[in-house]
């Protein structure tokens, strides 16, 4: 009986293992032609895909995404007149933990989560810059 518990857990540990990805931070992107501007910008990016401004201070937006009702995402998303910068800030239920070697690790959706937000954005960006 202990070694189907012992096979239960190394398998259920395998799987869990196999859930989650190295953590990558998106690449930068070109700010709009201000900072308010750059703002909007960000803002209508992350209406695309039901992401919500948590919080808000001068340069950043503290953003989360709800993701069906399971998943939470926290991210910071800092601009100036030069780029805009995605950063993971907190998770629910994502599996997130840091090795003893400093490699994050989180849910294998987390990185295409966050790109298509990276995404939404710089489109709106493009968008923006082409008016002006």
């Amino acid at each position: 009986m202990k070694k189907i518990s012992i096979v239960t857990l190394t398998l259920g540990l395998m799987m869990l293992g196999a859930c989650t990805v190295p953590k990558v931070d998106p690449d930068p992107l070109a700010a709009g032609p201000s900072a308010a501007q750059t703002r909007e910008a960000i803002i209508r990016g992350m209406g695309q895909r039901s992401w919500n401004v948590k919080s808000e201070t001068a340069n950043e937006i503290i953003a989360q995404n709800n993701v069906r009702g399971k998943h939470l995402v926290v991210v910071s998303i800092k601009y100036d007149d030069n780029s805009v910068r995605i950063r993971y800030r907190d998770s629910q239920n994502l599996r997130y933990t840091k090795t003893s070697s400093g490699r994050e690790l989180i849910h294998k959706n987390y990185n295409s989560w966050v790109e298509n937000l990276r995404q939404d954005i710089a489109r709106e960006l493009t968008l923006l810059k082409a008016v002006h």
